[in-house]
């Protein structure tokens, strides 16, 4: 998904990795399409919401020259499996919200 704001275009990324014995996790982390120093001026907030429930992850996006490999790595995103994803789903559907502000 595309996200225009602040002059800037930002993108975030949903992964679904399969773990061990068929465990899923799912990571989701924002890119911005500049540079790491343009990336330094934003952070971002993702969020999940459900009755009574909020899981939220904030950062500062990554550039998309970085890659998302490393932060997926070393969990440094937001981080859920399908059980969580299952808790927030209406009707099959997950809904992340997407939070892009200046520093």
């Amino acid at each position: 998904m595309m996200q225009s704001c602040f002059g800037f275009h930002f993108m975030l990324v949903l992964e679904k990795q399969e773990k061990y014995d068929g465990h899923q996790q799912f990571f989701a982390i924002v890119q911005l399409i500049g540079t790491r120093k343009q990336a330094e001026n934003f952070a971002y907030r993702l969020e999940l919401n459900g009755h009574r429930r909020r899981l939220t992850w904030e950062a500062t996006p990554r550039s998309i020259h970085e890659g998302i490999a490393t932060a997926i790595m070393n969990s440094d995103c937001l981080v859920f499996d399908t059980s969580i994803a299952q808790l927030f789903a209406e009707n099959g559907n997950l809904g992340i919200n997407v939070t892009i502000s200046m520093c």
